[in-house]
């Protein structure tokens, strides 16, 4: 199931912002460990200091008020200290320093640091020892100031949760604002859904609106959609129509004739009317055939299903399906074929279907004059010709655009006027051309297919 785009958006926007948050707040927290033990460290070095001025000062018997304040005030709690003189005797202070000692370091200004343990607890301590020259204070043999690390640890934490609640509040702060920006942002694609939604079945009008230029592309291909969509259903409501009024006609005709059958007084009139009936419902089947046809070729379903194609052998499919109606018609039939493979890349049915209907249009309405068709091919480096012409009455010059449209007639003729436009369409759905040419005697169509590319 896919999700929301709003979701999308907050996801990959706050994703990246959590993770980086994440890694502040470590870091954070690491810097507040640090923080805590320089801050302390520092607190407990000055300590240390006054506590040896003032027991070189008093000769180990008082501490100073103001020393005894720092103490008491030294950051985080209580602080202890332990003075020993210079052979090592207790002085003043805690009877007993921390022991256990580790993570020893000396800086270089001779004060070491450690963590230590007092009373069973941790604690974190600085030592500052003498080094035996004159003066009160570096005679001194060592001073140690030390306090529990729960102290410094509950510092560090209160950093911490102060660095991660100002972090929290801000990815929250953020998270908000970025849900109401998608949530404006989106506005648009919500205005543009309720639009749609609000349009009825029978509206293919374009989408005018205006809309972000993210999805100008969506509404233009929409709007492409519902012209073709428009434009298809134009055509069928059009082809509809036509089809009701050229079948009307026909059979109207028919009814007539078997109305007028069924009344007929003697048997030459029976005969006479019927067989006008049979030419009416063979022109009536043909004329439905055709329409099948024009919508068969129109909108193929099987558009898709090309192949290469021989021409030869598209001609040869022809003939045999259509040749015989010439030849019983006693008309002369010559054809010429390719001399080598004329290979295109197309569909058979549609391909044969042109031809037998070119071939049907000169059978239907070349006269009284026709006493031949002839099928001439021609190829060059980039197309395959195929001329369809005879010796019949022809066309007039003036009328060769006009014959490809659907249910037109050069003259009046017999025929639904439909095989030049669905031989035309065919040929196009191929990615071809048919076109008609005006020639000294008779019709001339020609049929042009790019060849297929060689492999």
């Amino acid at each position: 199931m896919t999700s929301s785009l709003r979701v999308r958006l907050l996801t990959v926007i706050l994703l990246p912002l959590v993770i980086v948050a994440s890694l502040l707040g470590y870091w954070r927290f690491v810097t507040a460990q640090t923080t805590a033990t320089d801050v302390f460290d520092r607190a407990l070095i000055s300590a240390a200091l006054a506590i040896a001025r003032d027991v070189s000062n008093s000769g180990g018997d008082a501490l100073h008020s103001a020393t005894r304040d720092l103490i008491a005030n030294t950051a985080g709690g209580e602080v202890f200290y332990h003075v020993t003189g210079p052979n090592g005797d207790y002085i003043t202070g805690y009877a007993y320093p921390p022991t256990n000692r580790s993570n020893v370091i000396t800086h270089s200004d001779g004060i070491i640091t450690f963590d230590a343990s007092y009373r069973q607890e941790p604690v974190h301590a600085v030592r500052i020892k003498g080094d035996g020259r004159s003066g009160a204070i570096r005679t001194l043999s060592e001073v140690q100031v030390w306090q529990a690390v729960a102290v410094r640890q509950s510092l560090a934490n209160q950093l911490a949760l102060r660095s991660l609640t100002s972090l929290g509040t801000m990815l929250i702060a953020l998270a908000v604002a970025i849900w109401l920006g998608v949530q404006v942002g989106l506005r648009p694609l919500d205005s543009l859904q309720s639009a749609i939604q609000r349009r009825s079945a029978d509206d293919l009008s374009p989408i005018r609106r205006p809309v972000p230029a993210e999805v100008t592309g969506i509404v233009a291909t929409l709007n492409r959609l519902f012209k073709q969509v428009q434009d298809s259903l134009s055509a069928h409501q059009s082809f509809i129509s036509d089809a009701a009024h050229q079948l009307r006609n026909p059979a109207a005709s028919t009814l007539a004739l078997a109305e007028a059958l069924a009344d007929a007084k003697s048997d030459e009139d029976r005969q006479a009317l019927l067989q006008e009936l049979l030419d009416a419902a063979r022109a009536s089947a043909r004329t439905t055939a055709q329409l099948l046809s024009m919508e068969r070729v129109a909108h193929p379903n099987f558009h898709d299903q090309h192949e290469p194609l021989d021409l030869n052998s598209v001609i040869q499919q022809a003939l045999n399906e259509y040749g015989s109606k010439v030849l019983q018609s006693n008309i002369a039939l010559e054809v010429s074929l390719f001399d080598q493979p004329a290979v295109v890349y197309g569909n058979r049915m549609l391909l044969v279907e042109a031809l037998k209907n070119l071939l049907h249009n000169a059978l239907v309405h070349g006269g009284s004059q026709l006493t031949q068709i002839t099928v001439l091919t021609e190829r060059d480096s980039n197309f395959a010709m195929i001329r369809v012409q005879d010796n019949g009455q022809g066309i007039d010059p003036t009328q060769l655009d006009q014959i490809f449209d659907r249910f037109k007639q050069a003259k009046s003729s017999p025929g639904s006027g439909l095989g030049l436009t669905i031989a035309r369409t065919a040929v196009e759905r191929n990615g071809g051309q048919l076109r008609a040419i005006a020639a000294p005697s008779g019709a001339c169509f020609e049929l042009s297919i790019p060849l297929a590319e060689s492999p």
